[in-house]
């Protein structure tokens, strides 16, 4: 079939591969929109987990400015974390560090193992957020913690 001068319009192929075009484009629009909410909803529930850990280390800050515990007879006090955590964040256990002099060698070591605990502490709180739609993840923060 051979087009006129007076023929006006567009083939039907010429249609169909406008129309896969703009399918195209909006495909990878709604890909990116699906992918932003995804990221998002991640540094969201990151910013959470920090917000808690910051909320949990001025916490033990704050209590053994007034109650220190000299390891290995106890580790810091108040490590426990606050309470109602962010939905979805899980504390871990703190474990707890002096430093010391022990076999020769300065540095921190286990509450546990520590032969003098010469004041300074360093507590390592974590949590791990619960693996649900987003993959799972763990923040971390240390808090040096010195005898006053």
């Amino acid at each position: 079939m051979s087009r006129t001068p007076d023929d006006a319009g567009e083939t039907l192929v010429e249609l169909l591969v406008t129309v896969a075009v703009i399918a195209i484009g909006f495909v990878a629009v709604v890909g990116a929109v699906a992918a932003a909410v995804d990221v998002s909803t991640m540094h969201r529930r990151q910013a959470a987990a920090r917000a808690y850990l910051r909320t949990w280390a001025e916490s033990v800050e704050r209590a053994t400015a007034v109650g220190y515990a000299t390891c290995p007879g106890g580790p810091t006090t108040a490590l426990n974390a606050p309470a109602n955590p962010p939905a979805g964040i899980t504390p871990k256990t703190p474990s707890v560090s002096a430093w010391t002099t022990a076999n020769g060698t300065t540095g921190f070591a286990a509450c546990g193992s520590v032969g003098t605990d010469l004041g300074l502490q360093q507590v390592t709180l974590a949590v791990t957020a619960d693996p649900g739609l987003l993959p799972a993840f763990d923040e971390t923060l240390l808090v040096v913690v010195r005898r006053p």
